[in-house]
């Protein structure tokens, strides 16, 4: 039976049938597949969102059993699939707004995977080895999905793997399972597509949403593009809050304060605009040597005066910290202010990375900035820029 969150197939028979499209030689027996020879324990999840606003995770759960007969079977790879898609009653909901496109309508309905993780089951073996499991006897993998990827293997013995690692060695890398190269880009864009069609895809959602919600106040029909109007001319609640919707609220700031503004997620959506659109640099200045570039480049966000780093802001909404605080530290020979900017109740967490080596001897020229705060304060430049211009006062904007 398709899952609540699956609309029309589950997500493994959808692996399956893009497989098969590709003509790749693939055997399917729940779980236990062959593919091109490989023999592959294939599981799928979608991913899981603690709020309305924003999906933050997949979660994987299997057995002991499962694990100890994957060793004795001689299994090859531990295959993952991801996907982000709402339930049924959500669906049912926004099919329900006035005016929608033949292609919202089609994209509303369709499940979706955005990722595969291909992991080689000698990978895995060293991973679990050593964690304890649940008393239900279930080994749970948890992935999030923000800025960044990373396993966690939770648990009283719990472990995880970086981002970088994902990407670089199990993500969508369909050659493992001896697929060819071509195959595996024209598999890989298709689930590249999927992912870049989840804004649009959640924006939908928010109309319907709204007009819920506005529906329960009056029973006047708000129109379509009165929906979208509040939806654009209202910046997120606290528990809307993305990696996305952060940065777009950081380059409207630097904008505000007359700062050059850059991000490395220039194509990302914020409102009914892309980041790039906002932003006022095309592309980061050449400020310092290449090799010190190399890494600025993938800071979130960057406030600049005259081509040179005045503010580097690092959005850490489910990550670490850890990543973040290295990259801004490959500019701590200039006098940059770095900025780890998260949702306040992850500061606790902040507090003991800025203490590590090699962050806490130069631990003064970090800060913290709660996401709460940023809205504040945006919100009253905001209100002071009205008023300037109301004046016929304005500073560089």
């Amino acid at each position: 039976m398709p899952q609540e969150h699956d609309p029309g197939q589950n997500l493994s028979d959808l692996f399956h049938s893009d497989l098969k499209n590709y003509k790749v030689n693939v055997r399917q027996n729940r779980t236990k597949w062959e593919i091109n020879g490989q023999k592959c324990f294939v599981t799928y999840n979608n991913a899981s969102y603690r709020s309305a606003s924003k999906f933050t995770q997949y979660f994987w759960g299997f057995s002991k059993t499962d694990f100890e007969n994957m060793f004795k079977d001689g299994y090859s790879y531990f295959v993952l699939i991801g996907g982000r898609n709402f339930g049924q009653n959500a669906i049912h909901e926004m099919l329900a707004i006035p005016s929608l496109t033949d292609f919202e309508q089609s994209l509303i309905k369709k499940a979706r995977i955005e990722h595969v993780f291909i992991i080689p089951f000698k990978a895995l073996v060293n991973f679990v080895q050593g964690t304890i499991t649940y008393p239900n006897d279930q080994l749970k993998i948890l992935i999030y999905i923000d800025q960044d990827f990373e396993f966690r293997l939770n648990g009283m013995g719990e472990k995880s793997i970086s981002g970088d690692e994902i990407k670089g060695k199990y993500l969508n890398k369909f050659e493992q399972l001896k697929i060819s190269i071509e195959t595996a880009e024209l598999i890989r864009n298709k689930y590249k597509s999927n992912a870049n069609d989840f804004p649009k895809y959640f924006e939908i959602y928010r109309k319907a949403q709204l007009r819920s919600k506005q529906a329960s106040i009056t029973n006047n029909i708000l129109t379509t593009f009165q929906i979208i109007d509040e939806i654009e001319n209202t910046h997120a609640n606290e528990t809307d809050f993305t990696h996305t919707t952060v940065e777009g609220m950081l380059i409207e700031l630097g904008n505000y304060l007359g700062y050059d503004t850059y991000t490395v997620d220039s194509s990302q959506l914020y409102g009914n605009k892309t980041l790039k659109e906002l932003m006022k640099l095309d592309s980061i200045p050449k400020f310092t040597a290449d090799r010190i570039l190399i890494s600025a480049k993938e800071i979130d966000v960057i406030w600049f005066e005259n081509d040179f780093p005045i503010y580097a802001f690092e959005v850490e909404h489910t990550t670490n910290f850890t990543l973040g605080m290295q990259r801004l530290y490959q500019l701590r020979y200039l006098s940059t202010n770095f900025f780890l900017v998260a949702p306040r109740d992850r500061e606790s967490k902040y507090n003991t990375e800025i203490n590590k080596d090699p962050f806490f001897h130069m631990k003064d020229r970090f800060r913290f900035l709660s996401y709460e705060d940023l809205k504040h304060f945006l919100s009253k430049i905001e209100e002071g820029f009205i008023i300037g211009k109301e004046l016929g006062i304005l500073w560089k904007s």
